[in-house]
């Protein structure tokens, strides 16, 4: 019995030092995914994030031009549309009013402009609407400006051209192009094709409220907000020779819109032509007519979101005014100008069409944070996003109405908010208020962009640009595995910054399960002295491990070992034993159990060559450095790849 005892005992003891050597493994492997797959957004469906105001120090905001600088608003006035930038820093937009002509189609204000901004701040205008008898060349332009190789600028009007209806009296709208001489040509006018007998809707579309994209070929693709069959507007394609084609109607043929209705925002093409955009309302949702979709047009295309459907109160956001971007990896992202917390959000698709809650707007008391983004994202190198709110903010005032004069946010990749600017910070709101539309970014990190009203004559809008304080940039490397590598980090004041910057570096992106990630280190070249606007510059020592000649890719587990260990531990113990020798036989049992911990607790296990290591993982690493003075902060990135 006894020897039972002690062979139950012994046995008991082998289980459990298998069962630490599995858990030491299991926890050895969690560890490695989290540092080597480091995910880019944390949020979830349904949670909000909390606002943090962003310190004035880190960014500075300018005017570039007030609209209404000329009489009349000859110049132009209330920009709704963002902006484009050519290569030699020259800005070119659309206004909805203003410019040389007005109509009774579109009012006394004028009938809406084309400009240009060029980088000393003087602004040209290069198309007036309206130009035309009866306006058939177009008025009312709300959306943006595409640009061709050639300088030619493509655009929509939400009315005029040459076509009426009972939906559209002043004219449906047209698709238009503007050469670099300032001539403009019709490309389509709307409501070209209606029913037997004329009446709605226009077949075709109309009231196109959205810019356009164009693939190589040269079609152009865009949205209308009414018409198409059913009249919930349509997707069109503009082939190269003017022919038009619809590509889908929205509110087709079932009540209630479920496949979406009232397109408001453009398009976005991946490379295998699949087509992307959301619907303002229509879809499946909690009420009899939808909070709006997202959709695919393509290959397995159809809805891949009903906003609107978590609940009464649409925590997941509705209403997406607003196109979407998409990264690399193929994940949409968006905003919805309702619902989510009551200000709107930011939200995440993922390739499975999962829906994330990013922001919900109004998470800061009074609004401070923003609230209804009624326009798009753009996203950075470092997967930053960033965006425009047309309320909240830390301001109000009469012109805008007591919920905000709106802010331009950031949300960083760790789904951080920060407020960059909150508009009509200036008395009379001379800043500008009311921002519709979405940014552009430059290859130095400032931001430009449009605010409808405010400025500094009566109110007819500003083009403005927002400036990092610092800006940190690395030169991309390659090395081989167990090398050393360099990048040149240049410290940039964005602004009059003068003062001494710490830098800081750490892999933020790396490959699946990559073992020994790159070391980085500044050495004593951090921290720079920026005394003028030149800046300064650093090295980052970037030095990777080599793998040894013994390596496995994949190292035995501990418990292989352990097993090993234990089957001789368990013949010793089924020896048949008597008298005396059983206390030695004992004493061995304990030897045995000690050496076997103490083999585990030293990584006994090694490899199966003896000890290799298999070195730092071959792949593409992203290294995110960042600048800190006092509280102004930068960051930068450098495109490592081990080879």
């Amino acid at each position: 019995m006894k020897i039972r005892i002690r062979r139950l005992s012994s046995f008991t003891l082998i289980s459990l030092l298998s069962l630490f050597s599995f858990s030491s493994q299991t926890g050895t492997q969690e560890n490695v995914a989290r540092m080597g797959s480091p995910s880019r957004f944390q949020g979830t469906t349904g949670k909000t994030h909390k606002a943090a105001q962003a310190d004035a120090s880190d960014y500075s905001y300018s005017v570039l031009y007030n609209f209404c600088s000329a009489p009349n608003c000859t110049d132009g006035a209330a920009p709704q549309a963002g902006l484009i930038q050519d290569a030699a820093g020259n800005l070119y937009g659309t206004t909805i009013a203003g410019g040389g002509n007005s109509n009774p189609s579109c009012g006394s204000n004028g009938c809406g402009t084309v400009f240009k901004l060029d980088n000393t701040g003087h602004e040209t205008v290069l198309y007036n609407f309206c130009s035309v008898s009866n306006c058939t060349d177009g008025a009312v332009p709300q959306a943006g400006l595409i640009r061709d190789a050639a300088g030619n600028l493509y655009g929509t009007t939400m009315v005029g051209g040459a076509n009426t209806n009972s939906n559209c009296s002043n004219g449906c709208g047209t698709v238009f192009e503007v050469d670099n001489a300032g001539q403009e040509t019709v490309l389509h006018s709307f409501c070209s094709s209606t029913p037997p007998g004329g009446g709605p809707p226009c077949l075709d579309g109309s009231s196109p409220r959205a810019g356009l994209i164009r693939d190589a070929a040269g079609n152009f693709y865009g949205t209308t907000k009414l018409g198409g069959p059913g009249n919930g507007g349509t997707v069109f394609k503009l082939d190269n020779t003017g022919h038009e084609t619809l590509l889908a109607g929205f509110c087709d043929s079932e009540p209630n819109c479920p496949d979406g209705s009232a397109p408001e925002a453009g398009l976005i093409q991946d490379a295998a032509g699949n087509l992307y955009g959301t619907t303002s309302s229509g879809g499946i949702g909690f009420y009899t007519i939808g909070g709006g979709t997202a959709f695919k047009l393509g290959n397995a295309g159809g809805i891949l979101y009903n906003f609107c459907s978590g609940g009464s109160t649409c925590p997941d956001g509705s209403t997406p005014e607003a196109g979407l971007i998409q990264d690399a990896a193929g994940n949409l992202y968006g905003t919805t100008s309702a619902g989510g917390g009551g200000g709107g959000t930011v939200f995440k698709l993922d390739t499975a069409a999962h829906h994330t809650i990013l922001y919900s707007f109004c998470s800061a008391s009074n609004c401070a944070d923003g609230a209804v983004p009624q326009a798009g994202l753009i996203q950075d190198a470092a997967g930053n996003l960033f965006g425009a709110t047309t309320a909240g903010g830390g301001n109000s005032d009469p012109a805008c109405g007591s919920n905000g004069c709106g802010t331009v946010f950031k949300l960083d990749n760790t789904v951080r908010q920060t407020v960059l600017y909150s508009f009509c910070s200036a008395p009379n709101c001379t800043d500008g208020a009311v921002p519709q539309a979405g940014l552009i970014q430059d290859a130095n990190g400032n931001l430009y962009g449009t605010a409808n009203i405010g400025g500094a004559n009566g109110g007819g809008g500003t083009v403005f640009k927002i400036t990092p304080t610092l800006i940190v940039a690395g030169t991309p490397v390659s090395v081989s595995r167990g090398a050393t590598a360099a990048s040149t980090i240049t410290v940039t004041p964005g602004a009059t910054f003068t003062g001494s910057v710490v830098l800081t570096a750490a892999i933020t992106s790396s490959p699946a399960g990559a073992q020994d990630l790159p070391m980085l280190s500044f050495g004593s070249t951090s921290p720079v002295n920026i005394t003028g606007p030149s800046g300064g510059t650093a090295t980052l020592t970037i030095t990777t491990t080599a793998a040894t000649s013994g390596a496995l890719a994949y190292p035995r587990r501990p418990a292989i070992d352990l097993y090993s260990a234990s089957g001789m531990l368990a013949f010793v113990l089924l020896i048949p034993t008597r008298g005396r020798r059983r206390k030695s036989r004992l004493g061995i049992l304990v030897s045995l159990v000690i050496f076997i911990g103490g083999f585990i607790a030293c990584g006994g296990s090694g490899t199966s060559a003896g000890g290799g290591n298999p070195g730092t993982t071959l792949g593409a690493y992203t290294a995110t450095v960042t600048g800190t003075s006092s509280s102004t902060n930068a960051t930068g990135t450098v495109t490592l790849t081990v080879q």
